[in-house]
């Protein structure tokens, strides 16, 4: 059953992207039945036909449907990554969509898959771990993909739309293939303006067009050239080849001493760290620090995790170390992997039995150990 609930995540943003993909088409198809089926539009300006009574509706709910398709389809990715942020966007989303339809007595094919996916999610809450997505998104990137998105379709519906002002414009390809010209500025010249109207609305697409054409070729050779260095940072790291090896969670006074110590051992050991600022550590060719999360499902395999002997977790926090056990164990349940040796610090003697439960295999506490060995001490000077 658990096994079963580990891919409700997958399933679930699966179906968002469909559910995405269909809002889209559901936002397009009432305008192309409107406009593309040989309606002739020379007679009515662009704007003017999008504004009247019996088209307003359309050409605003069409924008409407497409951003929501395409923030869905965003989220489902950050949903397919258990993204505790991207969980809670979807369910606001899929509760207000549910209710509109609901009051308006809309239970259509979308209400019940609405519905289906917002119980998957409420049901699934407790594997949504990730506080940080590592194919992370910013705000401004989402905002350059959509403004381009938005402005591309502009042009090519727009100029389909006009095609009669234009010249050698006949197709819906014609279409694309001038938008994309134009907006790369290579203007080939074989599609020209022949009204006032379509001049006016070429200077208007290439007033919107041109910022958001450059901003996403930016964007796209960024992300690349990220990706490359990467790759080559990757390179680089030998936790991928590490086998058998100890992988500690947490940089702090105890788990310094215990670097230090198998540094001198010359044990192969993985450090992470969420801040790796003290640089007076011994280091050996058979270790390294790795700046990352306890729950970050990458840093799992940046460890080469799965084929580690022993995972220490000596974060600061009992519930940090609480919860990077659950993560762990999640992991390795997930993947059908053979999970190693691990070892949980505790600080609360209180917290000694839950962690064991939860499935710890060693449980130490510091503060039990100092207790033992100071009555120890005080027993055998009292003798």
């Amino acid at each position: 059953m658990s096994s079963i609930k580990n891919k409700i995540p997958s399933i679930v943003a699966f179906l968002i992207v469909i559910n995405g993909i269909i809002i889209i088409l559901t936002g397009f198809y009432p305008f192309l039945t409107n406009y593309l089926d040989g309606t002739d539009l020379i007679n009515k300006p662009l704007i003017a036909s999008l504004f009247q009574s019996q088209n307003y509706n359309i050409g605003i709910s069409s924008i409407a449907y497409f951003v929501l398709g395409y923030f869905l389809i965003v989220i489902a990715r950050g949903i397919f990554h258990r993204k505790r942020s991207s969980w809670l966007s979807a369910v606001c989303i899929l509760t207000c969509v549910i209710s509109i339809n609901f009051f308006s007595d809309q239970y259509d094919m979308l209400f019940y898959l609405h519905v289906f996916e917002l119980f998957c999610l409420i049901s699934s809450y407790s594997y949504f771990i990730q506080t940080k997505n590592f194919f992370y998104m910013s705000y401004s990137h989402f905002m350059i993909i959509l403004s381009f998105v938005l402005s591309f379709g502009y042009g090519v519906f727009g100029s389909y739309l006009l095609r009669d002002d234009f010249e050698n414009l006949h197709t819906f390809l014609d279409s694309i293939y001038f938008t994309i010209v134009t907006y790369s500025t290579i203007g080939y010249g074989d599609i020209v303006a022949k009204t006032e109207t379509a001049r006016v609305f070429v200077t208007s697409m290439t007033f919107f067009g041109l910022a958001s054409f450059a901003a996403i070729l930016s964007y796209f050779i960024s992300t690349i050239t990220t990706r490359v260095q990467k790759v080559v940072k990757n390179l680089k790291i030998e936790g991928f080849h590490m086998k058998n090896h100890i992988v500690i969670f947490g940089l702090n006074e105890l788990t310094e001493q215990v670097i230090e110590k198998l540094s001198i051992d010359r044990a192969s050991y993985i450090v992470v760290t969420e801040n790796h600022g003290n640089q007076n550590l011994t280091t050996n060719s058979n270790n390294q620090f790795i700046t990352g999360r306890y729950n970050d499902v990458k840093i799992y395999d940046d460890t080469n995790l799965k084929q580690a002997a022993n995972i220490y977790l000596g974060l600061r926090n009992d519930a940090d170390n609480i919860l990077a056990l659950l993560s762990i164990q999640d992991f390795f349940e997930e993947k059908k992997y053979n999970k190693p040796n691990i070892i949980l610090k505790i600080n609360d003697v209180n917290n000694l039995a839950k962690a064991k439960k939860l499935g710890a295999d060693e449980v130490i506490s510091p503060v039990s150990l100092a207790t033992t060995q100071i009555l120890k001490s005080i027993t055998k000077t009292s003798e």
